[in-house]
């Protein structure tokens, strides 16, 4: 069996070397076939040679609706080149009129090739699906790749809704529809070419709501060339014609503040032609009117209301019609509850009658402060850390605690003379009598009930003392000048002491006749605490801490503390180089004269 099996093969292989070399065929690879896009080329390769080098024989007839010119580029490889790349929705098909290689032996080739240039495919659409928001009736125009069969349209092109359950046909409108419907808009297609799709739902899109455009498989070209993929673009449409009112509120559930503007704002661009009327306007108040709606100015009357009608029809800008176009009804609410100092921190001259201005309204009749005269480092006590660190922590960052609790050492509650607990804004006088520093507080229900506190706690400090401290610093030594207050005139016999940043005494005196203090520069601080510097106490971190003080009165200055007094306030410019500068004028005459 295996010597049969050994002759047989050696017979099959002798046959096939002893075949004539005119049954052998040069086999063709043809390139494109099928579906093609943007084809500008179309290359044939031979296995051997077919043509002599610089023959000009063309090896296909060529049935294509775009021109082209074909050529040989070696003597295997043909090629033809199109004028420019072909548009979707054609078929071009190539015929061989060669069939033998230069040997005579016979080509491997089909009856004919051909491609086509897939179907229609949606280039853009606009609107444009990732920027906007669609009307209910929305007109898209389709930028497509080729020309359209619109029979083939037909349950092709929809759009898909998620609560509809079945398709919203899409239909098209001709462009000579377009221009009677809307000429403007159809101005900016009027030289396309080709030109676009335009399609509108056959029925009306709901408000706010996703919609899909689909471009079905299957929609053909004029040529017949039908699309081999589906596209889709999502949409959602814009939310319907309301209208809202908003102000400012104390909180959600009150009315709106008498302060401030009401506004009624929509959800779309208001018509020109669309009104409002508003009852309950006092005389001389007008309705301001903008882009997105209307404007009633504050301050408002409290307790007061607005009824605001709409004119009819009452539409935005694409004509639709307002859809909660019932009258709207705005209440004007009291005026909040209010405890105001003018600032955290205040200086009161002791010898003019000193009071500290505190701002109500509408809260409880009966409110009092609590009061608590600081401890000052004068005297026997040196606790200079409690005191800077009262300067510094003179404010709950938590409105809703106290930072004067019930029964706290030294607090004293004082009546605020003349409130009574009225809706009207009201100044009053709080007297701090008593030279010294003063931790001021007020507790109210009526304004923590306004935002959600069981108790809201207003703070302030104030500085009660005829005395002031000028200080000025150079790199060889230092001033204190101490005045008056009452009388602007120095201050003589006042004790003076300097703490530096660390909160350590490093200079101490006493005012001279002038009221002033010199202090060498050892006895100075340095103008800015090393960062590395350990310690609790570096409570500020630039310049320096310095009393005054002489028999009742006391005062005190934060050297690195200019709020209030900053050279742009005056109309000077701000020095931003703090590098040493010595400047000296030199003048061509003297300045002064005798007498």
């Amino acid at each position: 069996m295996r010597i049969s099996l050994f002759r047989l093969f050696t017979c099959l292989s002798l046959f096939a070397f002893s075949m004539p070399s005119s049954y052998a065929q040069t086999s063709v690879r043809f390139t494109p076939e099928g579906a093609a896009k943007h084809v500008t080329q179309v290359r044939v390769h031979y296995d051997q040679d077919v043509v002599a080098i610089g023959d000009k024989t063309s090896p296909f007839q060529v049935e294509c609706p775009f021109a082209g010119q074909g050529r040989f580029v070696t003597t295997k490889d043909w090629v033809y080149d199109f004028q420019e790349p072909l548009p979707a929705g054609h078929r071009c098909s190539f015929t061989p009129v060669l069939k033998k290689d230069l040997s005579g032996k016979t080509l491997s080739i089909k009856d004919s090739y051909s491609f086509h240039t897939g179907g229609p495919q949606i280039l853009s659409v606009d609107p444009n699906p990732e920027y906007s928001r669609i009307d209910e009736e929305q007109l898209f125009v389709l930028k497509v790749d080729s020309l359209v069969s619109e029979a083939s349209l037909s349950g092709r092109l929809y759009f898909d809704i998620p609560q509809i359950a079945n398709p919203v046909a899409a239909k098209v409108i001709s462009f000579e529809a377009l221009k009677k419907q809307n000429p403007e808009y159809a101005r900016r297609y009027e030289k396309s070419s080709p030109m676009p799709l335009f399609v509108q739902a056959a029925s009306r899109f709901p408000s706010d709501k996703t919609i899909q455009l689909v471009w079905s498989k299957g929609i053909e070209s004029r040529n017949g060339v039908a699309s081999l993929d589906r596209q889709v673009f999502p949409f959602k449409t814009q939310a319907a014609f309301t209208v809202h009112s908003s102000c400012t509120r104390a909180s959600k559930t009150t009315e709106c503040s008498p302060f401030d503007d009401i506004e009624l704002s929509f959800s779309s661009w208001v018509s020109d032609k669309a009104e409002i009327i508003v009852d309950g306007l006092p005389k001389g108040k007008t309705v301001e009117r903008n882009s997105r709606g209307f404007v009633i100015p504050g301050p408002h009357k409290a307790g007061s209301k607005y009824t605001v009608k709409f004119s009819k029809p009452f539409q935005d800008d694409a004509g639709r019609d307002l859809s909660n176009p019932a009258n709207l009804v705005i209440g004007v609410g009291r005026f909040p509850p209010l405890i105001k100092f003018p600032s955290q921190f205040g200086i009161l001259e002791w010898k003019g009658d000193p009071r500290l201005p505190v701002h109500l309204r509408t809260v409880e009749a009966g409110t009092k402060a609590r009061v608590l005269k600081v401890d000052l480092p004068v005297g026997e006590n040196t606790n200079i850390v409690a005191f800077a660190k009262i300067l510094k922590d003179n404010r709950s960052e938590d409105l809703s605690k106290a930072l004067l609790p019930d029964g706290a050492a030294r607090m004293e509650l004082r009546e605020i003379p003349g409130y009574v607990g009225q809706d009207k804004f009201e100044v009053r006088g709080l007297p701090l009598p008593d030279p010294g520093l003063y931790q001021i507080e007020i507790a109210s229900a009526d304004l923590g009930r306004a935002y959600a506190m069981t108790k809201m706690y207003v703070h302030a400090q104030a500085l009660v003392t005829d005395m002031v401290i000028h200080w000025k610093k150079t790199d060889d030594n230092a001033l204190a000048w101490v005045t008056s207050l009452a009388t602007g005139l120095p201050v003589s016999g006042a004790s003076v002491v300097i703490y530096d940043c660390e909160l350590r005494k490093v200079g101490a005196g006493t005012t001279d006749a002038k009221g002033t203090l010199f202090l060498p520069a050892s006895q100075t601080p340095v103008n800015e605490c090393s960062p590395h510097w350990p310690g609790a106490n570096n409570w500020d971190k630039k310049g320096a801490l310095i009393t005054a003080t002489k028999d009742k009165d006391f005062t005190f200055l934060i050297s690195s503390d200019n709020d209030g007094i900053e050279s742009w306030r005056f109309g000077l410019s701000e020095q931003t180089n703090w590098e040493k500068i010595a400047i000296h004028t030199i003048l061509d005459r003297s300045l002064f004269r005798a007498g």
